[in-house]
């Protein structure tokens, strides 16, 4: 659809296209939301260095729990728990709902991803 309205040649990447306009992608949009989720709960759940007193690098990561079910490996709680540990440290301290938002989709908007895995993939964090 965005290739539509900019007129942009089929086969070209339309990346450089949803950060210009200040538009998300469909995962970033998702993700965006799941991360607003996971932090208005973030109360709720526990971080590494509450499981045990190893003063590692993650420390502040949530802790996932492993779980065979596959319901509970796409339920919006372990993958938001795998995406808000992905995100760069200052933004997984801001504590103000809005700040934190603004955040997230600065970023998203910087890197426009096109899946999930792209995003828990990615190096540049």
């Amino acid at each position: 659809m965005i290739q539509l309205i900019t007129g942009v040649y089929k086969p070209e990447s339309c990346r450089h296209i949803f950060g210009k306009f200040q538009v998300l992608t469909m995962a970033s949009l998702y993700i965006l939301e799941v991360l607003c989720f996971i932090k208005q709960y973030q109360r709720n759940l526990q971080q590494n260095f509450a499981i045990h007193g190893h003063n590692t690098i993650n420390k502040f990561d949530l802790h996932t729990r492993y779980c065979s079910s596959v319901l509970y490996q796409r339920s919006v709680t372990n993958v938001g728990i795998k995406l808000f540990n992905k995100l760069p440290i200052h933004i997984k301290q801001l504590d103000n709902h809005n700040g934190f938002k603004t955040g997230v989709k600065t970023f998203l908007l910087h890197n426009s991803f096109y899946t999930i895995e792209e995003f828990l993939h990615f190096e540049g964090i």
